[in-house]
Formats: structure tokens, C-alpha cells, sequence
């Protein structure tokens, strides 16, 4: 994908619901990702665009709040409504693809693994 060629409101959307427990780091990731989703094949500091937002970045990364499990629980919580949405549409249309998650380990995890760390 070319960069800047597809919307990435999306992303806002997505980490809107982002809780790294603080607000300023909340805003940082949202601005971090939408840098990172409009230019996804560059490095970080070209998609970042000026030394200001690239530096803001790795400090994002490096600070132990925005861990990634933390950073992640937006995007899987988005992933499984919408998984939830395609299974009440019909979801065994042949339309529709299955989605397989896997540890950071790489070792396949469940939804009851996921509903679990949830504490649903």
C-alpha cells in the first residue's frame, strides 16, 4: 500500500478506547499509530515526520505503561466486536475468513484464553 492512500481514521477509532493511565500517553498513541498507519512501510522516523514526533514516539515505547499488552487490548477488543458482528451477520458465509490468534510465544490462544486475561 502506497502511503497515504487509504483512510486511517480507523486508528483513531480504535485506541480511542486506549487506557494506558494517562491521558497525554492515550493522546500519544493515538497520534503515534495514526504517524505509523499512514506510512506503514517507513521507518519510524520517517513516518513520524519531524524529530519532535519521532522522539515522542520512543518514548512511548519505552515507557512502561504502554506495554504491549497495553497497547494491543484496544485493537483485540475491536477485532473480537467485529468478530461478534460478522458472526450475527452470518458469519458461516463463505464471504467471511476466520481469524487465528497466537501468543506472543506464537503458540495458538483461544477466546477463552482472551476472555480470561479479560476477566470476562
Amino acid at each position: 500500500m502506497e502511503s497515504g492512500t487509504q483512510s486511517v481514521e480507523w486508528v483513531r477509532e480504535e485506541f480511542a478506547q486506549a487506557d494506558l493511565a494517562d491521558k497525554r500517553l492515550n493522546h500519544r498513541l493515538v497520534k503515534t499509530a495514526l504517524h505509523l498507519a499512514r506510512s506503514p512501510l517507513s521507518p519510524i522516523n520517517e513516518a513520524c515526520g519531524d524529530w519532535a514526533s519521532t522522539q515522542a514516539a520512543y518514548r512511548l515505547f519505552d515507557n512502561a505503561r504502554a506495554s504491549p499488552q497495553a497497547i494491543l487490548a484496544p485493537h483485540v477488543r475491536e477485532t473480537a466486536h467485529a468478530h461478534d458482528r460478522l458472526w450475527r451477520a452470518g458469519a458461516g458465509d463463505a464471504r467471511y475468513g476466520l481469524l487465528f490468534l497466537r501468543t506472543a510465544s506464537g503458540d495458538p490462544a483461544s477466546w477463552a484464553d482472551w476472555q480470561e486475561q479479560q476477566g470476562a
